[in-house]
């Protein structure tokens, strides 16, 4: 189920790139990837930590928080280099960027404290 979720959501993002006129090529791409291998990464890792002891076994859990730091840091960097090249292709006003700003990091603080 998750292959085919992720397949969906990949065809999906790669018509919204066509659609945008395939924009940024590879920071789109990579912006994309980050957190599909972050969540591949923990998924498979607590997957083979529950049926076998396996990361605990191999690389430990300090490992694991690492790449798992690291990978969700490449999140945020990702996604403000996207957003870095990609200033003002919306057309709208400073003003209501930092209201949207606003009103979205309320839910996105919460998400990451939750």
């Amino acid at each position: 189920m998750h292959v085919v979720c992720l397949i969906a959501l990949s065809f999906l993002v790669w018509c919204g790139w066509r659609l945008f006129g395939e924009p940024f090529s590879a920071l789109y791409w990579f912006a994309f990837l980050v957190p599909v291998v972050h969540q591949v990464f923990v998924w498979l890792a607590w997957r083979l930590e529950l049926k076998s002891s396996l990361v605990s076994r191999t690389i430990g859990f300090q490992a694991f928080l690492v790449v798992f730091i690291v990978l969700f840091l490449l999140r945020f960097i990702s996604l403000a280099l996207l957003g870095w090249a990609d200033q003002g292709s919306l057309g709208i006003p400073n003003e209501l960027k930092l209201l949207l700003l606003f009103i979205l990091l309320v839910p996105g603080l919460y998400a990451m404290y939750s």
